[in-house]
């Protein structure tokens, strides 16, 4: 006798997408923690406005205000704000997708919080 289950369509379907939307989430996290921790903003020195990336305590002048620093820090922010919009994106519909499987009563649903850190894992 065999030990496996057979699944029909719909949930091997709705696996597959959890699958995806989880690989997306990681792969946008990834993203996140590489490009875009920390702030950037102008800090003042000596009468000049240099604009500084932070990391923790860790600052880094970028160079004085000029079109070019300000086209960077507009650049990291909007980037900023795209990556946290897609995180919360992915991270709802990992949570729908989780109900969804639940429902199906299906294995391996995974459920993630507003802030990006995954809650439960039902086996």
């Amino acid at each position: 006798m065999s030990n496996f289950n057979d699944l029909d369509e719909r949930t091997v379907r709705e696996r597959i997408n959890q699958s995806q939307n989880w690989e997306a989430w990681i792969d946008a996290e990834d993203t996140r923690r590489h490009s875009y921790m920390g702030g950037m903003n102008w800090e003042t020195r000596n009468g000049k406005a240099y604009l500084y990336r932070r990391i923790g305590k860790i600052g880094k002048s970028l160079g004085p205000r000029t079109p070019e620093t300000e086209a960077i820090l507009a650049a990291f922010s909007e980037g900023k704000q795209r990556i946290e919009q897609r995180l919360a994106r992915l991270g709802d519909q990992i949570n729908t997708q989780a109900a969804i499987l639940r429902g199906l009563r299906c294995e391996s649903a995974c459920e993630i919080d507003p802030l990006g850190w995954v809650m439960s894992v039902q086996n």
